[in-house]
């Protein structure tokens, strides 16, 4: 489940995203996410009980397609949820930003919770 899509101010930031962060007060109009993906839970994960949230920092290229992940906070290296929400959210699709009508890059922060019921 994705709880929380957010996007931040980058500054001195020493990561290597390529697109803006943005901040309150800009005239972006921020991407929207079109398709969703869902992460796959796999079999050991489940089996390990594991649950939590992976948080990423996505960049959203011009064309809505994503371009770069970094994981920020990870849940689970050993299992492979990190790389599931990786996998997932390179397959989401948004409208991308646009600043004045021009298509921009930017980075959002995405939050995919991973939860068994």
């Amino acid at each position: 489940d994705i709880r929380d899509m957010a996007l931040t101010p980058l500054i001195n930031d020493t990561r290597k995203l390529s697109g803006t962060r943005l901040d309150e007060g800009t005239r972006v109009r921020t991407p929207k996410l079109l398709r969703e993906v869902k992460p796959h839970y796999s079999a050991d994960a489940m089996r390990e009980r594991i649950q939590g949230t992976v948080w990423m920092d996505v960049e959203v290229l011009e064309d809505g397609m994503v371009g770069q992940v970094l994981v920020v906070n990870s849940l689970d290296l050993v299992f492979g949820l990190d790389d599931q929400a990786v996998r997932a959210v390179k397959a989401w699709r948004f409208r991308p930003a646009t600043l004045d009508g021009a298509l921009l890059p930017v980075v959002v922060t995405v939050e995919m919770s991973f939860t068994l019921k």
